[in-house]
């Protein structure tokens, strides 16, 4: 939900919207919610992706802020992790050789580029909460990363396929409507 709501919001709207709901998850969510293990600091989690996502939904340049935090996120997991894995540095390496290609990319192939640097700013928070909050270093990288990689590939496509079809089925009227709230 995460590229979702960074596609369809600005990023002060995209910011309060998470807020929200992570704050809502946070008080009434189940046991299996990220908060219990993270604590407060879960609720970075979200509202870090999707405010970075939102700025690189909206604005041409936006996405050097989650580029640059991915970036980021592999030099803190290299320097951090204890061995891990470089596997895990997978699609943090595609994020980081890919701005000129979503720069020149348009439709479709965009919006799921942009999906992908959410998803995987999210990630980044995932992974330094994880190193530096919970201690999960060294080999517990290599039996999570098959994990990781599905759940980003769920992420990316799931999320640029729920905005593909807002799209296709609202595009107009939700253009129509985002501007008459001065956008």
């Amino acid at each position: 939900m995460l590229p979702l709501i960074a596609a369809l919001l600005r990023p002060p709207l995209a910011g309060a919207s998470v807020i929200a709901g992570s704050l809502g998850m946070a008080l009434f969510g189940t046991r299996t919610s990220i908060y219990v293990f993270f604590g407060p600091l879960g609720l970075l989690v979200p509202i870090i992706a999707t405010i970075l996502g939102s700025l690189a939904f909206h604005y041409r340049w936006g996405l050097i802020f989650p580029w640059a935090y991915v970036l980021a996120g592999a030099v803190y997991y290299l320097l951090f992790s204890k061995g891990g894995t470089l596997l895990w540095l997978a699609p943090y390496f595609l994020v980081i050789i890919s701005p000129l290609a979503v720069l020149k990319a348009s439709g479709s192939l965009r919006t799921g580029l942009l999906s992908f640097y959410t998803a995987m700013s999210e990630q980044v928070t995932l992974n330094v909460i994880s190193i530096s909050v919970l201690g999960l270093v060294g080999g517990f990288w290599i039996a999570v990363t098959p994990l990781m990689f599905i759940e980003r590939t769920v992420a990316t496509l799931g999320g640029t396929v729920l905005i593909v079809a807002l799209k296709s089925r609202l595009g107009t009227r939700l253009e129509v409507s985002l501007r008459s709230l001065g956008r």
